[in-house]
């Protein structure tokens, strides 16, 4: 079983699926936009993993599953820019609630990406 170091580790590398997220706004990164980020938590730990996620500064924006699925899929959104730094924190964070709170962190997207 990973640890969390183990999989901060994996989820800072740059080569990591996450990082491919940024896509063209790398080009434009100093810029804030608003991201979505997606957490996979089991419902009986979604309250806590929302105050978690507000406690760090994100939105809470849908929780689209039916409250008796067993694993919900979380949205929240947050205006940042998208610099290395800026990644490193929002991964590091998220992952950190989805690890406490026994989720997954699953992607982020900027959300004019979605609307386009």
């Amino acid at each position: 079983m990973r640890t969390f170091e183990d999989s901060l580790k994996r989820v800072l590398d740059p080569d990591h699926y996450l990082w491919c997220m940024i896509g063209h706004d790398a080009d434009n990164a100093a810029l804030e936009r608003v991201v979505e980020l997606r957490l996979d938590i089991p419902a009986c730990n979604v309250p806590k993993a929302v105050e978690a996620m507000a406690a760090l500064g994100w939105n809470f924006a849908s929780r689209p599953d039916e409250a008796t699925d067993p694993l919900e899929r979380v949205y929240f959104r947050k205006r940042t820019a998208v610099q290395a730094d800026d990644v490193r924190l929002l991964l590091t964070g998220a992952l950190k609630v989805a690890d406490d709170f026994n989720g997954t962190l699953m992607s982020w997207i900027n959300v004019e990406d979605l609307e386009d």
